[in-house]
């Protein structure tokens, strides 16, 4: 074969082989997309909107996924890794998440009703506008933790960690808060009424416009705490301490 029908030839496959890896690559790209929405970890298919309730998967690792939606309701998954996980308008509802890692985990809107996070890191969790009615957070880690509005009517929060937690508007009626570290937390306008607040740490804690209806502060430290324009209205302050504390009335306490 002459010299330059060769040189033709090969600069013809070189080319051809050129458009084949840019087809493959362009394939790789798609499944690579895909498998960001939908996801098989240890044989089951996660993903946005999945339903997923019922799921056995103690001790999973799930985290940083994006999992908005997804279904997980009556879910066991105790001591399952779910830090910078999207959880947004999640269903866990009845899940037994206890001793879970939730850190920075986002569960705006999601439904907790009933769920188990026993012993659960939550720090700095986002549980705006979330429903966790009657859920178990017994000592539980929620330093930093945004619950805006949230409702935790009900729930069980004893001896859990608060600190600095944001509760503004919150509904906590009914709630169990023994025990629990509430200090420098932000509890403005929240619904504590018929509350259990009995021995809880609430050191300059804001509680400014809260209504603490029937509330239970036994033994509770309110020092240097913000109760301007709360309702205390029935609230058992027995052996309280309120050194410092700003009054519904604005004055200071002595």
């Amino acid at each position: 074969m002459p010299e330059s029908k060769f040189i033709i030839c090969l600069l013809a496959v070189l080319s051809i082989s050129a458009c084949d890896t840019t087809a493959r690559t362009t394939s790789t790209t798609i499944v690579s997309s895909e498998n960001k929405e939908l996801l098989n970890i240890a044989g089951y298919e996660f993903g946005p909107f999945v339903d997923l309730s019922g799921l056995l998967f103690s001790g999973g690792n799930l985290s940083g996924l994006d999992l908005p939606g997804i279904k997980l309701r009556h879910g066991y998954l105790p001591d399952a890794d779910l830090s910078d996980t999207d959880l947004s308008d999640a269903d866990l509802t009845d899940a037994i998440l206890v001793n879970g890692d939730l850190n920075n985990a986002n569960l705006y809107r999601a439904y907790l009703n009933g769920a188990n996070l026993t012993g659960a890191n939550l720090t700095g969790v986002n549980l705006n506008y979330a429903s966790a009615y009657m859920a178990n957070l017994t000592s539980a880690i929620m330093t930093d933790a945004n619950m805006t509005s949230a409702d935790l009517s009900g729930a069980n929060l004893s001896n859990a960690n608060l600190y600095r937690a944001n509760f503004n508007g919150a509904g906590l009626m009914g709630a169990n808060l023994t025990g629990a570290r509430l200090r420098f937390a932000n509890l403005t306008y929240a619904f504590l009424n018929d509350a259990d607040l009995s021995n809880a740490d609430l050191e300059g804690a804001d509680l400014e416009g809260a209504d603490l209806t029937g509330a239970n502060l036994f033994g509770t430290s309110l020092f240097g705490a913000n109760l301007l324009g709360a309702n205390l209205s029935g609230v058992k302050l027995d052996e309280a301490n309120l050194r410092d504390a700003i009054m519904p009335d604005g004055t200071r306490h002595n």
